[in-house]
């Protein structure tokens, strides 16, 4: 079926569904509070929409799928005039998917999984001013092969402290010894490559207790 302009903003979503593609005859502008909402299932040559004018995203892609798709897959969401925007990517169980703004059209690929495992040195209670060291260890998600690559950032309660690079065996490390006394909740979150989807650690708690 043919719309015309859409103006997806705020809490919107436009669900493009399996079947026949929808053309849209002018623009199609999804603000920074809308999302696309895609049914990947038998995506054809045509993709899920055929926008005439500019596609323009300040949203969120998500994607709907019946089965898990394998790294490499690609689909065709959107052909169009011209396009602008970024995306915030989401998928099914967990898969996540690198966007590529063409020419002419819009696809995205799965990315490998990755997981993360945060692990903190010494172990126990430390008096604050203590150096600890914190590891992040990032490795694929079999059946995915191979070393992620990038940065990991670490972050106190939800509060970041900073980032550090992956060596060549997938570890991050870093050195903290200013912690707030207390119970503080340590996680990392890996940030991603061009081939590895983002990952979070499960949170840890260090005790943090005050000098004497």
């Amino acid at each position: 079926r043919t719309i015309d302009a859409p103006l997806v903003e705020d809490t919107g979503t436009l669900h493009l569904q399996t079947g026949a593609p929808i053309t849209v005859s002018g623009d199609l502008d999804l603000g920074s509070g809308g999302t696309l909402l895609v049914d990947v299932d038998g995506v054809g040559a045509t993709g899920r929409v055929a926008v005439g004018g500019a596609l323009g995203f300040g949203g969120t892609l998500e994607t709907v799928t019946s089965f898990v798709p394998t790294y490499g897959t690609t689909f065709l969401i959107a052909t169009y005039g011209s396009g602008s925007g970024t995306f915030d990517h989401l998928g099914t169980s967990g898969t996540q998917y690198e966007a590529t703004y063409g020419p002419t059209q819009l696809t995205i690929a799965v990315l490998k999984a990755s997981g993360v495992t945060l692990t903190a040195t010494p172990p126990g209670p430390t008096v604050s001013g203590q150096p600890i060291s914190f590891t992040a260890t990032v490795a694929a998600v079999p059946p995915d092969t191979g070393t992620p690559t990038g940065m990991v950032e670490l972050f106190d309660t939800g509060i970041s402290l900073g980032t550090a690079p992956l060596d060549g065996a997938g570890h991050a490390v870093f050195v903290v010894d200013d912690l707030l006394v207390g119970t503080r909740h340590l996680s990392a979150e890996y940030l991603g490559a061009p081939t590895f989807g983002h990952a979070t650690s499960s949170t840890i708690d260090r005790v943090v207790q005050k000098a004497s």
